[in-house]
């Protein structure tokens, strides 16, 4: 957390700076690092959701010979 919060002070630094201080050579690259920088905080954010908290809310149903639903065994369930 402190590293992102160390990226987002430094991204609005270069932004400031781009606007009253006249404008810069590398405003392309610095929104390249932005973007750049979004797509694998939404890459990491999602393999965490799914790895993560998926689990806990995750109830397995399986329909029994009767049609009716039930609560899935996970041991039994796992193949070797």
């Amino acid at each position: 957390m402190a590293l992102l919060g160390c990226n987002i002070v430094c991204h609005v630094g270069v932004l400031l700076l781009h606007f009253f201080n006249g404008g810069c050579n590398g405003i392309g690259a610095w929104v390249f690092n932005s973007i750049l920088n979004g797509a694998i905080l939404l890459l990491f954010v999602n393999f965490y959701v799914r790895a993560y908290l998926g689990k806990r809310k995750k109830i397995n149903v399986v329909n029994d010979c009767f049609g009716g639903q039930k609560e899935a065994d996970n041991n039994k369930l796992k193949s070797n």
